[in-house]
């Protein structure tokens, strides 16, 4: 992908695209989704990866999610190990 940039509505929705070179068992590029809401007076914020079954990814984004949360709540992120297999 030379640009990872798909689409953005600023406040709302990010689309990045990338190429995991490191799965060998990935089938072509790779979408990411972050979409932010505002409900009940909180934000939500769900994130969305498409093609991604053979990545290796594990439980990576449940750390870097848990990592932005408290980096947004502290100004300090976290640092979570891979759980291991």
């Amino acid at each position: 992908i030379d640009e990872p940039l798909i689409a953005a509505e600023p406040g709302r929705r990010l689309e990045l695209g990338f190429d995991p070179v490191w799965a060998e068992a990935a089938n072509g590029p790779s979408r990411v989704i972050f979409e932010i809401e505002e409900e009940g007076g909180v934000v939500r914020l769900a994130l969305t990866q498409t093609a991604c079954a053979h990545m290796g990814i594990g439980d990576n984004w449940a750390r870097f999610l848990a990592s932005l949360k408290s980096y947004l709540e502290t100004g300090t992120g976290l640092h979570i190990p891979p759980a291991r297999r």
